[in-house]
């Protein structure tokens, strides 16, 4: 998964105001109002992918695959990662955790990146049976908005609970 797609909320200048007026014990980055709505903007398109991964391993043609174990399915997660470079912010992702497929026979080892990988952009012996993209692809726009919708109410919810002490 070296590619990757950002996308930026834009827009929210009052919503930014009121955060930066509120103590930071209010607007903590654990937990706080901009990671609960990233994380409520972002779970329809993780399940998206999850959908998408389904359907291409039902109709998988590796070794891992037709014995679908369901490893990579249960490995494929949202986490938080690292600020954009050069910048402040929050990051999330779509990614799968790196664990080993249990084998029974055979000298070669898979984990479950590389199996993403090989689903997702295909070998010279695999076609690509992309999951992410189209998922992206659908979701990006109603994600964005889920999320600004998200942190307005967020914002809200603790304006009111700042200004009733």
């Amino acid at each position: 998964m070296a590619d990757g797609a950002e996308f930026k909320l834009e827009g929210l200048d009052n919503v930014l105001a009121m955060l930066q007026a509120m103590p930071p014990e209010v607007v903590s980055k654990v937990r706080g109002p901009v990671q609960r709505s990233i994380i409520k903007g972002m779970k329809p398109m993780l399940q998206r992918v999850k959908a998408n991964l389904q359907v291409v391993t039902s109709n998988a043609t590796t070794h891992e695959d037709r014995q679908n174990t369901g490893l990579l399915l249960k490995n494929t997660v949202l986490t938080r990662g690292r600020p954009p470079t050069g910048g402040k912010g929050e990051r999330y992702l779509i990614r799968v955790k790196k664990r080993q497929y249990p084998r029974k026979s055979g000298n070669g080892e898979t984990n479950t990146i590389q199996n993403a990988q090989r689903l997702e952009y295909g070998t010279s012996q695999q076609p690509a049976e992309p999951y992410i993209r189209p998922a992206f692809a659908v979701e990006a726009g109603p994600t964005i908005e889920r999320t600004r919708v998200a942190l307005i109410d967020e914002v809200d919810k603790l304006a009111q609970t700042y200004l009733n002490r």
